[in-house]
């Protein structure tokens, strides 16, 4: 008999470690009802029946003031089978309540059996911060409002490839991300006889995207799509730089300022000393790894001698229009009397009165000597007009009198009169304020033709003449 009550103890001890297994029931593991107050406790009798001999387990039913949160977790405590002790450690007991202050049912199965995390947003920028929410199931289904006194959720991340623990933090419930990628995170519920691993989610996190790059000797501003969260550190851009169309070369920022919007950085790199030759210089920048972009060539141009240079300008009194090509010879040196070279196009600005046009080339002849043509198209008409070549914003000549004509009449209006009664043979006078592109007037002459209405009732008037200073 005692090996039989051995065997019993050894198959109820099984019975009872079932209970403490997390997630694997979904109906309680031993159940029976009874009812006590709260200031009573009775016990709850469980009858076991094993190769046909029959137990029972009794547990003592603690009043329902011993349940926190639903549940009562047993730490320490064993049962006793035909004076045969089983232990019964690691249990969590849950209770199910009439809404009377009696405990109804004691529940052998994990309190909490699932758990599943939302964030707050599943697709962010990099270095911004999401919070984490989890929502837990018991062993019925039913929705756990709060985690039971002892119990806690915490998260596991699966970083996406090439990432490490150092590219993001995790921190209570909120999670940040430096580097951009797919992060899973999966909530784990921690209770008494083990875990609970909940269904994994994703926060997709994007870098940011550099939109524009703009550069001048000593700064280059970076400009992005989207705000970023945080000031990025030094580290996060990788300058190059490239003289003349040379080989790119590494160039270190040394100080970073964000705008208000957090959309722009502008950082401060070393400068380039000015040579005898001018020189193009082409920054390029890297965000966070991503492509670079090249920001449009600044030059760097030797100190000009005003008193050793000279400009070859069109005779004084020259007209000049829109569309039409204007050209100069200018000779640049600096103060030893040396050529500079190596100027291009963009180098060279001439001053039409105070309206500015960028050369749209310039060929260097040799001797600090240069063809310069400029295309203007914008002028507007005008008279006794003073022409200025700025070489780098340096005034190197300037010669008088001259005049800017209108073009051709591409704008030309017209004015009807109010009247909507036609006379027969009565005159019908239309008045036309002939225009160029820029709006400066001009003049029209030839024939014109008249048609007064539209589609099907459209006449023309023949006979039609044009007098008047058009």
């Amino acid at each position: 008999m005692r090996n039989s009550k051995n065997k019993l103890a050894k198959n109820i001890a099984t019975v009872i470690a079932m209970t403490g297994m997390i997630g694997s029931m979904t109906m309680p593991a031993f159940a029976d009802t009874t009812t006590t107050s709260s200031s009573t406790s009775t016990t709850i009798s469980i009858p076991v029946t094993v190769d046909g001999q029959s137990s029972s387990i009794t547990i003592p039913t603690p009043p329902a003031s011993f349940f926190v949160n639903g549940s009562l977790q047993v730490t320490t405590a064993t049962v006793m089978v035909d004076g045969v002790s089983v232990p019964v450690d690691g249990v969590t007991l849950g209770m199910s309540s009439t809404g009377q202050e009696g405990v109804t049912a004691i529940l052998g199965t994990a309190y909490v059996t699932n758990v599943t995390a939302a964030a707050s947003s599943n697709n962010v920028a990099m270095g911004k911060t999401v919070t984490l929410t989890s929502s837990f199931t018991d062993g019925s289904g039913a929705a756990v409002a709060t985690l039971p006194s002892g119990d806690s959720v915490s998260y596991t991340v699966t970083a996406p490839t090439g990432a490490t623990s150092s590219d993001y933090t995790l921190s209570g419930n909120t999670f940040t991300a430096t580097m951009a990628g797919t992060y899973t995170i999966t909530p784990v519920v921690t209770e008494i006889g083990g875990t609970v691993t909940g269904t994994p989610m994703t926060v997709v996190v994007t870098g940011a995207t550099v939109s524009s790059v703009s550069a001048v000797n000593g700064t280059v501003t970076v400009n992005f799509a989207n705000a970023l969260s945080a000031t990025p550190s030094l580290s996060d851009f990788a300058v190059t730089q490239s003289i003349n169309g040379g080989t790119a070369t590494t160039v270190t920022p040394t100080a970073i300022t964000m705008n208000s919007a957090m959309t722009q950085a502008t950082l401060t790199v070393p400068t380039v000393s000015a040579t005898a030759t001018a020189q193009s210089v082409v920054d390029s920048v890297a965000y966070n790894g991503g492509t670079a972009m090249s920001a449009s060539a600044f030059s760097i141009v030797p100190d000009i001698s005003v008193s050793n240079s000279s400009v070859s300008f069109p005779s004084n009194g020259t007209s000049l229009s829109n569309s039409s090509v204007i050209n100069l010879t200018a000779t640049i040196e600096n103060a030893s009397g040396n050529a500079i070279t190596g100027l291009s196009g963009s180098d060279f600005t001439l001053m039409v009165g105070s309206q500015s046009v960028t050369a749209s080339a310039a060929v260097y002849i040799g001797s600090g000597e240069y063809q310069v043509s400029f295309v203007p198209q914008t002028l507007s008409a005008g008279t006794g007009l003073t022409l200025t070549l700025n070489v780098d914003k340096t005034a190197v000549g300037e010669s008088f009198g001259y005049s800017v004509v209108a073009g051709s009449a591409t704008n030309t209006t017209a004015a009807f009169p109010t009247s909507t009664v036609l006379n027969e043979g009565a005159p019908y006078t239309v008045t036309l304020t002939p225009l160029d592109a820029q709006g400066n007037p001009t003049t029209i002459s030839g024939t014109v033709g008249v048609t007064l209405g539209t589609g099907s009732e459209a006449v023309t008037v023949t006979g039609a003449t044009m007098s008047g200073p058009v």
